[in-house]
């Protein structure tokens, strides 16, 4: 299925209007739901408001009626009685027709024409047709009013077309108008009452109950989230989900815990049998070093420089192994540290050693960080740096929540498609197997879990212009406490 173009870019345009989170979604469209409904109630009062201001006109209307009727039914002639009827303030035209005309009102105006029967019906008990024809509101030029008008802002006329059987084949057709001033109450109070009574109360209740019901359900999606982000920080000291609340939520909470489970056991599966294997590796290394001591060097010179060599290697690769396996593990031993001194103290003794390094900035406050682990990561920065570039810069920064070391260095760099998993075991930056011009790919590895244990992160990139590499060793100055399940 295909995208428009266009409707893809108006997406994009406007994504800033759609919330990220479950939360703000749910609360935007019951919102958005809400205001419609809202909309809706507001023309039903709007119909309501109308009825009411045509309900004086109407009774008035009906009332004039008849008088008219009476006057005619009392013995005065036609020309007497609209004289009469004008002179007692009756703002009517009338005349005879034949036939009845069709009605033309609107719908909304079905309710008026039974006030107005049963007005002219009050006073004139008998069988006698009263018909509205039609009915127009009218603002002071005489055109259509508009909500500002029927507000009470500008005087009112309503205009009623009638049409009443007064006799056996004789029609009266009747043109009444009630002209202003029997509009009653504040306009200024009217529209405080639509906008304060119909949409500010009732906005106010609705979205608070909605903003509480929908922070109710989406909780446990945050609680789940929360236990991810601590699953990601450290899988084997984030805290089980408490597996409460509906049954979805019951089973993704379970599944979420036995998921961890599961990637514990597997992790110290393999640390037991990583640590195991290099562990063992020891003892047979050290015999062959044994061995090899023991046999005659003027014999077999180069065979034997190779095999120590080669043992070297084999040492060099379980040491790595076990730092890693090491570095993995949860920070504990935590303490203040002042990284600006531990950073230079480790920079000084390089440069003691010849290598050109230069440091500036400040973290600034001290940190909460094992020393040891600490120290091993930098190092490890350090010595990679100098390994792959002759100058070394290091910069020291601090934020109110975060301390960051940053090494630069002035070397080849690292392949584009080597950079998101350098920092992966065994992985190297350098495509050649020499080890002479590395390691076996774990000290960055090292770096990384040591951050993690943390709840730090190491950024890697290339340095565009400068050439070389940048890592950046981000730690948090007090380590947060694992999601509450």
């Amino acid at each position: 299925m295909t995208t428009h173009p266009n409707f893809s870019a108006l997406q994009h345009r406007f994504s800033w209007l759609w919330p990220d989170s479950i939360f703000g979604r749910m609360v935007l469209v019951l919102v958005a739901g809400m205001l419609a409904a809202q909309f809706l109630t507001s023309s039903i009062w709007l119909g309501v408001r109308h009825a009411q201001l045509l309900e004086a006109p109407t009774r008035l209307a009906g009332q004039r009626i008849a008088d008219i009727v009476e006057l005619l039914d009392g013995g005065y002639p036609y020309d007497e009685a609209m004289e009469l009827a004008s002179y007692l303030g009756q703002d009517a035209e009338i005349r005879h027709q034949p036939e009845p005309e069709p009605p033309r009102r609107s719908q909304r105006a079905q309710s008026t024409a039974k006030l107005l029967e049963r007005v002219f019906h009050e006073r004139i008990p008998d069988a006698r047709q009263v018909q509205l024809l039609d009915m127009a509101l009218l603002d002071s030029r005489g055109r259509n009013a508009d909500w500002f008008t029927l507000s009470g802002f500008n005087p009112l006329t309503v205009v009623y077309t009638m049409q009443l059987e007064y006799a056996p084949g004789t029609w009266l057709h009747v043109t009444s108008q009630v002209r202003p001033g029997w509009q009653e109450g504040n306009p200024l109070q009217v529209i405080g009452d639509l906008i304060w009574r119909v949409y500010a109360i009732r906005i106010l209740i609705v979205v608070a109950l909605v903003v509480l019901a929908v922070r109710w359900v989406a909780e446990p999606l945050s609680r789940l989230a929360k236990a991810a982000q601590g699953l990601e920080r450290n899988v084997t000291m984030a805290t089980p989900l408490s597996e409460q609340g509906p049954t979805e939520v019951r089973h993704a909470a379970h599944a979420f815990n036995q998921m961890q489970k599961r990637i514990v056991m597997q992790l110290e599966e393999r640390d037991r049998f990583l640590a195991a294997v290099s562990h063992d590796l020891r003892t047979p290394m050290a015999r062959m070093r044994l061995r090899l001591a023991l046999l005659d060097a003027s014999n077999h010179a180069s065979s034997i420089e190779k095999l120590r060599a080669d043992l070297d290697d084999m040492q060099s690769l379980v040491e790595s192994t076990l730092s890693y396996l090491q570095a993995e593990q949860h920070a504990t031993a935590l303490q203040k540290i002042d990284l600006d001194s531990l950073v230079s103290s480790l920079c000084q003794d390089l440069q003691e050693l010849g290598h050109d390094i230069a440091i500036s900035g400040s973290t600034g406050a001290p940190i909460e960080a094992d020393s040891l682990s600490l120290k091993r990561a930098l190092g490890n920065l350090l010595e990679n740096a100098l390994r792959y570039g002759h100058h070394v810069e290091v910069v020291l920064e601090g934020t109110p929540t975060h301390a960051s070391v940053t090494v630069l260095n002035q070397g080849p760099g690292i392949p584009e498609a080597l950079l998101n998993c350098i920092t992966q075991p065994f992985i190297r930056g350098e495509p050649s197997r020499n080890h002479s011009t590395g390691g076996y790919g774990l000290g960055l590895s090292i770096v990384e879990a040591i951050a993690r244990s943390h709840q730090g992160r190491l950024r890697m990139s290339n340095r565009p212009n400068a050439g070389g590499v940048s890592a950046c060793l981000q730690l948090p100055r007090r380590r947060k406490p694992p999601p509450k399940a």
